[in-house]
């Protein structure tokens, strides 16, 4: 049942009708590493929807960055909305909004604190839903793997002194400098205990 409210003007609306499947992409996220992975080389005509499912999506220091590309449109003109909801934070749902004049045609999806303890992501994965402009065909990819840099020095700030370290003695013992060496042996015990 569509409710069209009373107005004088000309009124239009779209429907999109599929199969409940036919529309979901299951994407198990990469652990680590940049990946490029096109998900659909050129959407259908009229489409105007999609559910990307993404499994194994849990920790907040991993971000997937997804293209949504269009490749041929009626108009120059589209819009493109796309709704990333978490299903282990209640009432967490985030929506990015673009057009053709927007420069940056991609959406970030992370999630905003780990999932619980024996959450299964397999089951209940981190939904992003994509509302296409029906008159567009697009080309959808997962550009890759992103972590911020600060969550990089967190997670490996305890081992860099010691990296360094040994890094500065093998230095010192390719040019038998015994200041550098005796310089980088207290560098190194200073850093490990």
């Amino acid at each position: 049942m569509i409710r069209l409210p009373p107005t004088n003007k000309k009124v239009s609306f779209k429907i999109d009708v599929y199969k409940a499947n036919e529309r979901k992409i299951i994407v198990k996220a990469p652990r680590f590493f940049f990946a490029r992975k096109v998900l659909i080389t050129e959407t259908t005509h009229a489409t105007m929807h999609y559910m990307i499912l993404i499994q194994d999506l849990e920790e907040p220091i991993s971000t997937l960055r997804f293209d949504i590309e269009p490749i041929a449109c009626v108009d120059k003109r589209f819009q493109i909305t796309g709704k990333i909801c978490v299903p282990w934070v209640r009432g967490f749902e985030r929506y990015k909004h673009f057009s053709d004049k927007t420069l940056d045609k991609g959406i970030y999806v992370n999630v905003p604190i780990p999932t619980p303890t024996g959450y299964n992501t397999s089951v209940n994965p981190v939904c992003l839903e994509l509302f296409l402009d029906p008159p567009c065909r697009y080309k959808i990819r997962l550009v890759g793997v992103s972590m911020p840099l600060s969550n990089v020095l967190t997670q490996m700030g305890p081992v860099l002194p010691l990296s360094f370290g040994i890094v500065f003695i093998s230095i010192a013992c390719a040019s038998c400098s015994g200041i550098a060496l005796a310089l980088a042996s207290i560098f190194y015990f200073v850093t490990v205990q």
